[in-house]
C-alpha cells in the first residue's frame, strides 16, 4: 500500500485489502490536518484587522501674526491623535498625541542652515496649544500663513 507524500494518507493498488483502521486513521490525520490549519487562518484573520487601523485626517489654519506664552497656537481635533504634524511656511512640528514636546524645525529666509527644537506642548482633551517667545513662525503662526496639519487617528474596534 502506498502512502501520500505530505500527510502519508493511503492509496490503495487494485490488490490491497481495504480495512476500516486505515479509512479511520486517514480521516483523523485530515482533521488534525484541517484543524490546525483553521487556527492558522483564524490567526491571520485577527492580525488582519489591525492592519490599516490607522485614521488619517488633513485640515489648516491660518497664522495669525501672534507669538508668545499669552498668545498661543492652539489646534484642535475631533479626537487626540496617535501622532500629528504640522507644516507651513520654512517650518515643521511633529509630535505624538500624548507627548508634551514636539519635534521642530525651522528655516530662517536670510540665513543658511536650520533651527532643530523642541516646543512644549499643553493638551486640553482634545486641542494642542504651544508657543514660542523668538517668533511667529517658531510657533507655527506667521501672518496669514497656511499650515497644514495631518493627524494619524487609532481606529482598532471602530466599524
Amino acid at each position: 500500500m502506498k502512502q501520500t507524500e505530505n500527510y502519508q494518507l493511503t492509496q490503495w493498488e487494485k490488490s490491497d485489502r481495504i480495512q476500516m483502521e486505515d479509512f479511520n486513521r486517514d480521516n483523523a490525520a485530515l482533521d488534525a490536518a484541517l484543524t490546525a490549519q483553521a487556527a492558522e487562518l483564524a490567526a491571520v484573520q485577527a492580525a488582519l484587522t489591525k492592519c490599516g487601523n490607522c485614521r488619517v485626517a488633513v485640515t489648516t489654519y491660518t497664522g495669525t501674526g501672534t507669538y508668545g506664552g499669552d498668545t498661543p497656537t492652539t489646534v484642535p481635533f475631533p479626537a487626540k491623535p496617535l501622532a500629528f504634524m504640522i507644516v507651513g511656511p520654512l517650518a515643521l512640528l511633529l509630535a505624538r498625541g500624548s507627548d508634551t514636546t514636539a519635534f521642530t524645525a525651522y528655516k530662517n529666509p536670510t540665513q543658511s542652515g536650520s533651527i532643530v527644537s523642541d516646543a512644549k506642548l499643553t493638551w486640553t482633551e482634545n486641542t494642542v496649544s504651544f508657543s514660542n517667545s523668538v517668533h511667529e513662525r517658531y510657533q507655527m503662526n506667521e501672518k496669514d500663513a497656511v499650515y497644514w496639519v495631518l493627524a494619524l487617528y487609532q481606529t482598532d474596534g471602530e466599524a
